[in-house]
């Protein structure tokens, strides 16, 4: 009964310590039999179980960790193309943006667009930038519409009054439209 107390409500090395006494008194060498008790009470039959499982998960965390550092490679890889295209050049200013925008789900790209976006920096800067280009694609335009003017305004026209085409230019069409005026004043047509 004693013995039976003892290996109820005794700490684990005094349990084992009590049945190890229990088996040598009944004959029984359970060292020999099954082993040295190995660290944290595990049998050494295990061991070699124990070992091949430890191998198993080394092998595996090596293959997860080169799985990650291969495809952190190649996001590195397109983030680094990307930044150094010439179009993009506010990713530096918006580099926090968009790596909000890409853990919410977007593309590169859109993140990219949204982050300059909502950069009120960026966003001026944009702005002013689609506002030269859109000068810089009209300037052709309104000076060719000048050059037309300029030719308009320098022709010969004939006037009512003669029948022969002047020799001398008329000047600019304020030129011409202040004559005029000039004559209806004058009351001469």
């Amino acid at each position: 009964m004693n013995a039976q107390d003892r290996l109820s409500t005794g700490d684990p090395q005094t349990k084992l310590t009590m049945i190890k006494d229990l088996a040598r008194a009944s004959g029984i060498d359970l060292d020999q039999n099954y082993g040295q008790s190995g660290t944290n009470g595990q049998n050494n039959a295990l061991e070699p179980l124990l070992n091949e499982i430890k191998s198993i998960k080394s092998e595996q965390n090596a293959w997860k960790q080169a799985q990650f550092n291969e495809t952190r490679q190649k996001v590195q890889s397109t983030v680094e193309q990307f930044a150094s295209d010439p179009k993009n050049v506010y990713f530096d200013e918006c580099a926090d943006h968009i790596a909000k925008f890409i853990q919410q789900g977007d593309k590169l790209e859109d993140a990219y667009e949204k982050a300059v976006w909502a950069n009120p920096v960026t966003r001026a800067k944009e702005l002013a930038r689609i506002q030269t280009e859109s000068l810089d694609k009209l300037k052709p335009k309104l000076k060719e519409e000048a050059q037309r003017s300029r030719k308009a305004a320098g022709s010969n026209v004939r006037s009512r009054d003669t029948g022969r085409t002047p020799t001398e230019p008329l000047g600019t069409m304020e030129d011409t439209m202040r004559e005029t005026l000039a004559k209806i004043r004058a009351g001469t047509h």
